[in-house]
């Protein structure tokens, strides 16, 4: 893909996430919680072509309700937004910092490939 592509194409993965149910968002200030934030992780040059792969990374972000409750409404995600991205590589566990909230949140960071 062109890279003045990645924008509309992280927008049309948000809006996939938010069809299965998990509210997405590119713009960290407007994350839903629980939800998801995505977002572009790395840019890879294809070899002489102008093209580049993209690599996104998906922030599934839950309530701080407790470890246990917060793992179960991230795991409830995981597994909707592997349906509709299976170009997952990682799921690792994160912790994300939004206004309005007094402290970090907990999360997944995910990372897929895009436009391929």
């Amino acid at each position: 893909m062109r890279a003045t592509e990645i924008t509309s194409a992280l927008e049309t993965l948000a809006a996939d996430l938010t069809a299965a149910e998990v509210p997405a968002t590119t713009d960290p200030t407007k994350i839903e919680v629980p939800g998801a934030w995505v977002t572009v992780d790395t840019l890879t040059p294809e070899l002489m072509c102008g093209e580049f792969t993209a690599t996104t990374a998906i922030y599934l972000i839950a309530r701080d309700n407790g470890h246990s409750a917060a793992l179960a409404d991230l795991a409830e995600m995981l597994d909707r937004i592997a349906e509709i991205v299976p170009s997952i590589t990682a799921a690792q566990p994160d912790s994300v910092s939004l206004p309005g909230y007094s402290g970090p949140l907990p999360a997944l960071r995910t990372t897929a490939t895009i436009g391929d």
